[in-house]
């Protein structure tokens, strides 16, 4: 049986309106546009193709399955 990991995005409100770069529930660097955030992680030397990208969003979202 395999196991479904759920990602509670609330571990990242601060970060409301933003796209954000992690590793798991690490955020690593965040920024107003992926423009922004890819130079940034470019910059740091972070190659963008081994980070998850994620938009954080001001409101929740919420599904109905």
């Amino acid at each position: 049986m395999v196991s479904a990991k759920v990602l509670d995005f609330s571990v990242f409100s601060k970060y409301a309106g933003k796209v954000i770069a992690r590793r798991d529930l690490e955020v690593i660097e965040s920024a107003g546009t992926i423009e922004e955030l890819l130079e940034k992680l470019r910059n740091r030397g972070i190659d963008p193709r081994f980070v998850i990208i994620d938009y954080v969003p001001k409101e929740p979202l919420y599904y109905l399955i």
